[in-house]
């Protein structure tokens, strides 16, 4: 008899209890390099793969994003661009400097900082045609007929290539590469319009996506991570 309680209670406490339930949890994850030894970090303007005088403000304006991302990094001192500029005016940085420890190491100690994050990048774009269909009525046959349209896909490339220098050695402590990418849909005339446009929207959305990257590299951070509740 009491066996057959205690069997009764546990089918109750099976049948009662539901099946496991996916939740998603923030779980905090150590970085990669530890940020906090460095307590000073200048960005440098980012230097062109390939030469192009007509966006020379890319390499600028990429460096705002890393350096607005990067301050919100608890812990650093982060040197801003108007004295990064005038400590560094008539200095010929180019990707043979970025490639010497002697010269780094002089430059970080001109800027006064523990650390530079430097690099290259080369944006481009690739524009395609492409067709879908559609169901379209014509009143002059009565019927629904199948019409293609044509639209263009202009997908943007960013190849970054971020470096987190020590000023000590001159060396890269953190050396990475992300080439993000991100596709629009046009018409030929916005399309038209994209190419002689001076402002790139892409430009600020594949930064932040490889910057984000980058920060998890450097900086504690939380990820999500798939869990299983049992009720």
């Amino acid at each position: 008899m009491k066996g057959k309680v205690s069997l009764a209670v546990i089918l109750i406490l099976i049948l009662g209890c539901g099946g496991p339930e996916k939740i998603w949890i923030k779980v905090n994850t150590p970085s990669k390099i530890d940020i906090s030894r460095y307590h000073s970090i200048a960005v440098l303007p980012l230097l062109p793969l390939k030469k192009d005088d007509r966006n020379g403000d890319q390499g600028e304006s990429i460096s705002y994003f890393i350096r607005r991302e990067i301050a919100k990094v608890k812990g650093i001192n982060l040197i801003d661009a108007q004295t990064t500029r005038r400590i560094l005016e008539g200095e010929k940085i180019s990707i043979q400097t970025l490639e010497s420890p002697e010269q780094m190491v002089d430059i970080c100690g001109e800027l006064g900082v523990d650390a530079v994050i430097a690099g290259t990048y080369k944006l481009y774009h690739v524009s395609e045609p492409r067709r879908y269909y559609v169901e379209r009525y014509s009143p002059q046959l009565r019927q629904y007929v199948t019409q293609a349209v044509t639209y263009y896909e202009k997908t943007y490339y960013l190849k970054l290539h971020l470096m987190l220098i020590d000023s000590k050695t001159g060396k890269p402590i953190l050396d990475e590469e992300y080439e993000p990418s991100y596709s629009e849909a046009h018409n030929i005339g916005s399309l038209i319009v994209s190419e002689v446009a001076q402002d790139n929207p892409a430009l600020e959305r594949l930064t932040l996506d490889a910057i984000s990257q980058f920060l998890k590299k450097i900086a504690p951070h939380y990820e999500r991570e798939e869990r299983y509740l049992l009720r």
